[in-house]
C-alpha cells in the first residue's frame, strides 16, 4: 500500500508534464498549420516570418506548463 501512494506520488506528474507536452504538439500542429495557410495568402512576408518565428517555441511554453503544473500535482 505504502509503495503504491509513493508510485503514484512520482508517476503522476510524469504523466501530466506528458500529457501537456503532447497536447501541445497536437495544438501547434492545427493551430500553426491553419494560420500558415492564412498567413501564405497575405503579400507581405512579416507574418509569414512571425509564425514560423513562434512555432518551436510553442513547445517550449507547452513544457514550461506542464513543469509547472506537474510540481503541483
Amino acid at each position: 500500500m505504502i509503495f503504491q501512494e509513493t508510485c503514484l506520488k512520482y508517476i503522476v506528474p510524469f504523466v501530466v508534464f506528458g500529457v501537456i507536452v503532447c497536447g501541445g504538439f497536437v495544438i501547434r500542429k492545427l493551430v500553426f498549420t491553419y494560420l500558415k495557410k492564412i498567413t501564405e495568402k497575405t503579400k507581405t512576408a512579416i507574418d509569414d516570418i512571425l509564425i514560423g518565428a513562434l512555432k518551436n517555441p510553442f513547445i517550449l511554453w507547452c513544457a514550461i506548463l506542464g513543469i509547472s503544473v506537474a510540481m503541483k500535482s
